[in-house]
């Protein structure tokens, strides 16, 4: 987590979270969250934080997902705000379904600035978490009114879990991204590179 090779500090914070060992918590939240500049490394330090349930950082994930776009403001990075939404779901936080329904809502809205992105994860979210409360929103979001079928789809899937059926489908997004997709964008060489 602390090397200076940039692409071993992202496959670090992802492996952590792959492993799911609880004693690298305190490390992912201390070093990349908190000193890392690198966007990729936060966004595997935060779902991995997620995935090993480590309810401690729940305010920044909240706090991160809140930063909504304003015509003065551009917000939380969409990526950092698309991790910390995906981590709440994987910590199946019910104290966060207000905040993610809001984030959900903002997609009806022409007038919002929101990021599908951060919806989708958002209507995601629910669905893991399982709350009963969530469901009325998605069923919102089930209408010709949303207008991003990836949307629906992820609203479909969180309505069939908050009911307690089997989807006939996997859940949209994959379960936990790989930092190999950043590296290969950045590498000078290698396949397809000047380097073959």
């Amino acid at each position: 987590l602390k090397d200076r090779y940039l692409p071993a500090r992202r496959w670090a914070a992802w492996a952590l979270g792959e492993i799911g060992r609880k004693e690298a918590c305190v490390p992912l939240n201390e070093f990349p969250l908190a000193r890392d500049e690198d966007m990729e490394v936060r966004t595997c330090a935060l779902i991995s934080l997620g995935k090993l349930g480590y309810t401690e950082v729940l305010p920044r994930l909240r706090a991160l997902a809140k930063v909504v776009p304003t015509e003065g403001s551009q917000g939380a990075p969409i990526p950092l705000r698309v991790a910390a939404v995906r981590a709440i779901g994987l910590l199946k936080d019910e104290g966060s379904v207000g905040l993610l329904t809001g984030l959900l809502v903002g997609s009806l809205d022409a007038r919002s600035l929101e990021s599908p992105l951060v919806s989708f994860e958002a209507a995601v979210a629910l669905g893991r978490i399982g709350s009963a409360e969530g469901a009325e929103v998605l069923e919102k979001h089930m209408t010709p009114a949303e207008r991003s079928t990836r949307i629906r789809h992820a609203c479909k899937w969180s309505l069939t879990q908050i009911r307690g059926q089997e989807p006939d489908y996997k859940v949209p997004p994959p379960p936990h991204p790989s930092p190999s997709y950043f590296i290969m964008r950045e590498a000078p060489c290698g396949p397809g590179g000047n380097g073959d």
